[in-house]
């Protein structure tokens, strides 16, 4: 029985909040294992690097995040796994709201 319609869409958005937050994990899983694989790193990392050039060109993401996405992928499976998935990473949800791997979410994964 619910106790008001508040805490209900608290409890909701709380809900939602979690799965976005496990998705952009999933992404970022993947991600490393495609910038893992010697045959496929070039091509995602060539696609992420764009991505962040975008960003600055056009100035639609903050500084902040070009400078950080570009050390990271200076050692990207090194960089992922420490700045970005490491549980305790200070800026890691962040970086993975930011990301240049979200033309990973138009493709569909390699079975």
């Amino acid at each position: 029985m619910s106790q008001s319609p508040l805490l209900d869409a608290r409890k909701a958005a709380r809900a939602a909040k979690h799965q976005q937050d496990q998705d952009l994990r999933a992404l970022h899983e993947r991600a490393l294992a495609l910038v893992s694989d010697r045959m496929r790193a070039p091509s995602v990392m060539a696609r992420a690097h764009a991505a962040i050039a975008k960003w600055e060109s056009a100035h639609t993401c903050s500084p902040f995040y070009v400078e950080e996405w570009r050390r990271i992928l200076a050692d990207p499976v090194e960089g992922l796994r420490r700045y970005v998935l490491q549980p305790d990473a200070p800026n890691g949800a962040a970086l993975m709201h930011n990301t240049p791997f979200g033309f990973l979410l138009r493709e569909p994964a390699a079975a």
